[in-house]
């Protein structure tokens, strides 16, 4: 951190405040960063960061309400099944290339992007992936689900997942 600072021309004399998570090597008193920023520089005051307490916050609330919760987990299941495997993830971009050719509409396919389990704004950009795409998703699911060539367990996870979002 300190050799990224000096990089950037940044002066520990002018370092005020330090705001990063909770964890003991960020946050840690004895041998975290900001326990040694600050024998460094006195006046570099600690902060929990506002957007990472947010974080943590929606992940509670969102533990307790059961149907985001579902649906999230439809979300990274989903997107892990075809992403997880090249195959998987060329039949869902053949299947986008032609629904997209055959669309009368502005419908542009687009990627898939993965749930971050601690990340909020970035499970919003993987829900939008999912919905914008739903159509191609849903029939890579239903490719995965009948191709013989994949392993059983791989074809029931894609079965229970079709019948999750056509029950939506």
């Amino acid at each position: 951190l300190i050799d990224a600072m000096t990089r950037f021309g940044l002066s520990m004399e002018d370092l005020r405040g330090q705001c990063n998570d909770r964890g003991a090597n960020m946050a840690g008193v004895n041998h975290g960063v900001q326990a040694i920023i600050k024998s460094r520089q006195p006046k570099a005051i600690f902060v929990h960061c506002a957007n990472h307490r947010l974080d943590l916050a929606l992940q509670g609330t969102v533990r307790e309400v059961k149907s985001i919760e579902k649906s999230l987990s439809l979300v990274r299941e989903t997107v892990n099944l075809i992403k997880e495997s090249a195959k998987r993830q060329s039949c869902y971009e053949r299947i986008g290339n032609d629904l997209e050719k055959a669309s009368n509409d502005d419908y542009r396919h687009s990627k898939l992007r993965k749930l971050c389990p601690t990340r909020w704004c970035v499970s919003g950009r993987a829900v939008t992936s999912v919905l914008k795409n739903y159509e191609a998703v849903l029939k890579t699911i239903v490719v995965i689900a009948d191709d013989k060539t994949n392993r059983w367990e791989i074809r029931c996870k894609a079965r229970g997942i079709a019948r999750e979002m056509k029950g939506m």
